[in-house]
């Protein structure tokens, strides 16, 4: 079950307030439809896993807003979550999509603009920040506050004790939670034979249904 309220108000340094809400992949995808993508490029732009771990930023994520979605190459990654994101500026109020994916060995912002009746911007095309909604400097400081605060929400949350092993094939990466240590873990192989030999390990001392019965339980 998604939780729709778990992020704070975000308070941008140049004025304005964003309000993340998660939301369902399928109202993602209706409303990517009448969104257009905005570049997010900037050398100051981090990513989560300049922080945090690829197994502690699913965990704070799941346990924070709720279980990941499908929206992701499951080649190149293994979980996705996607958000409603609001911009207020005084009386105005401007609407985007945000999902933070795993690709390969990062998770990174993508980032929609909802266009308004009136509009007819080119959906196909990345557009430039629109400064007066949500401007470069905007999008570093939301993406800046996620990850100090998964960061201290991971020192607070409920211990995380759910055995899971995830796969990004396409960079022989596996991570995710041993039950025997007690511990996270993430482990990078130089090639397919030992990534396979490796996966085989983990499955059988995590099997596939313990995983799902677990996921089971924690959303119930």
């Amino acid at each position: 079950m998604l939780k729709d309220q778990s992020f704070p108000p975000i308070t941008l340094s140049g004025g304005g307030v964003v309000e993340l809400r998660r939301c369902e992949d399928d109202f993602y995808r209706k409303a990517r439809a009448l969104s257009i993508p905005i570049e997010i490029r900037s050398s100051r732009l981090i990513t989560l896993t300049d922080r945090l771990g690829l197994p502690q930023i699913y965990a704070a994520l799941t346990v924070l807003t709720g279980p990941s979605g499908d929206l992701h190459d499951c080649w190149k990654g293994s979980f996705s979550f996607s958000f409603k994101l609001t911009v207020r500026r005084d009386s105005n109020e401007f609407r985007y999509l945000l999902r933070l994916v795993n690709f390969r060995s990062l998770v990174e912002p993508t980032l929609y603009r909802l266009q308004k009746p009136s509009e007819s911007h080119s959906r196909t095309s990345y557009h430039a920040p629109f400064d007066n909604e949500l401007s470069t400097n905007d999008i570093i400081d939301v993406v800046e506050f996620i990850a100090g605060f998964l960061e201290g929400f991971l020192e607070t949350m409920p211990m995380w004790t759910t055995p899971f092993v995830k796969e990004v094939q396409s960079n022989f990466i596996l991570f995710g939670y041993d039950p025997k240590a007690g511990a996270f873990f993430e482990e990078s192989y130089d090639d397919e034979k030992s990534y396979r030999a490796a996966l085989e390990h983990w499955r059988t001392l995590i099997p596939k249904e313990t995983t799902e019965r677990e996921q089971l339980d924690r959303d119930w």
